[in-house]
C-alpha cells in the first residue's frame, strides 16, 4: 500500500505542457496536474513580465471528481505582492453559477471581499444579481469567453485521457537530474571453462545527470547461492558512465534506451575464502515509462574481473529488471 501511495504522490507532481515566450520577454507556463488530497484534475497558466520575475497573473482551473469546474484568477504588482482574487465557480453541466471576488492591501491583508450568485431560479443570467456597474449583457459577453476557454481545458483533458493516464499526462518541456534503480538481478560467470549461475541477487544504481544525455553515478549488486550447503557470493561496486539516447528534453516517451560504462570492484567470497580484483565492463539499460517518475527498468551488463593471484580473466553477464525513479 505504501507503494502505491507513492507512485500516486510521484505522478501527481505538476507537469509542463506549456512554456512559451509572450512578446520580448514576457513568459506563458502551462502545468497539469492532479491534486493528492481530493483528486480534483488541475491545470495552472502562470504569465510573467520577464522568465524570472514574479507572477503576474496566474489562471487556475480545478475539475472535481463530481464534474464541476472552478478557476481562480490571481493578479500581482511588479514585485510580486498580490493585488486581487476572482474565482467563478460552474455546476455539473458547465454552466457560470457563481463569482466571488477578494481586493487585497499591500501588506497582503484583505482589503474588500464579495460572492455572487449570477443567476436565477430559472437559471437565466440577472443583471440584477451581479456587482455594481455590471449589466446584464457584461455578464454575458463574459460568459462567452469564459465557455470557450472551459472548452479548450475540457477538451486537452478529454484528449489525455485517451493518450495515457492524465495524472501521467507529459509535456514536452522536461529534465531529470537524477535517476534510481532497485532491480532483482541474475548473473552467470565463467572463468577457465567453469560456469555458475546465480539466480538470486539484488542490483541498485543512482545516477546524476551533468547534462541532457550525459549521468555520472554508481552502481553496485550482490549475488548469492549455496554449493555443497557452503554461501558463495559475487559482489560489484562500480562507477557508471551512462548516456541516454533520442530527446531527453520530451519524457513523451514510452522507451528510454541508454548506453552505459562501468569500472571498480569485484568481490568473491566462498565459505572463509575471500577474492577481489579489478571490474570493468559496460552494458544497456531500456525503461518504459509508467508515469512521470516511474519506470520499468531492464538492463544487461558484462563484467569482466581480473582477480588477486590469478591470470585467468572472470566474465560476467548480469540481467536485471526492476522498478526505476527520476526525480
Amino acid at each position: 500500500m505504501g507503494f502505491v501511495w507513492f507512485c500516486l504522490i510521484c505522478c501527481a507532481q505538476p507537469v509542463t505542457v506549456e512554456d512559451k515566450t509572450l512578446g520580448k520577454n514576457g513568459t506563458k507556463t502551462t502545468t497539469k496536474s492532479t491534486d493528492p488530497n481530493n483528486g480534483d484534475q488541475v491545470t495552472t497558466t502562470e504569465f510573467r513580465a520577464t522568465p524570472k520575475g514574479p507572477v503576474r497573473l496566474k489562471v487556475t482551473w480545478s475539475k472535481g471528481l463530481d464534474g464541476k469546474y472552478t478557476r481562480v484568477e490571481e493578479w500581482s504588482t511588479p514585485s510580486g505582492t498580490k493585488t486581487c482574487k476572482t474565482t467563478d465557480s460552474f455546476d455539473e453541466n458547465q454552466k457560470w453559477v457563481t463569482r466571488e471576488i477578494t481586493f487585497y492591501n499591500r501588506d497582503g491583508s484583505e482589503f474588500s471581499h464579495r460572492k455572487d450568485n449570477l443567476r436565477n431560479e430559472a437559471g437565466e443570467f440577472d443583471g440584477t444579481m451581479v456587482f455594481e456597474g455590471w449589466q446584464k449583457k457584461n455578464i454575458e459577453e463574459e460568459d462567452e469567453e469564459l465557455k470557450k476557454e472551459l472548452k479548450s481545458i475540457e477538451e486537452d483533458k478529454v484528449a489525455s485521457v485517451f493518450r495515457r493516464t492524465a495524472p501521467c499526462s507529459q509535456g514536452a518541456n522536461c529534465r531529470f537530474r537524477t535517476d534510481f534503480f532497485l532491480a532483482y538481478s541474475y548473473l552467470n560467470t565463467s572463468s577457465a571453462g567453469n560456469n555458475e549461475s546465480f539466480p538470486l541477487g539484488a542490483h541498485a544504481s543512482f545516477i546524476y545527470n551533468v547534462s541532457s544525455h550525459i549521468g555520472l553515478g554508481i552502481d553496485a549488486s550482490i549475488h548469492t547461492k549455496t554449493i555443497n550447503e557452503v554461501k558463495l557470493t559475487r559482489s560489484f561496486l562500480l562507477g557508471e558512465g551512462k548516456y541516454t539516447f533520442g530527446n531527453t528534453q520530451n519524457c513523451d516517451r514510452t522507451f528510454i534506451p541508454d548506453l552505459h560504462v562501468l569500472a571498480g570492484l569485484g568481490c568473491e567470497k566462498y565459505g572463509m575464502s575471500k577474492g577481489s580484483g579489478f571490474a570493468f565492463g559496460g552494458g544497456v539499460g531500456l525503461d518504459l515509462k509508467v508515469c512521470k517518475n516511474i519506470m520499468v527498468g531492464t538492463q544487461a551488463d558484462f563484467i569482466a574481473v581480473k582477480f588477486k593471484g590469478s591470470d585467468a580473466l572472470n566474465s560476467n553477464i548480469r540481467a536485471s529488471a526492476g522498478l526505476a525513479i527520476r526525480l
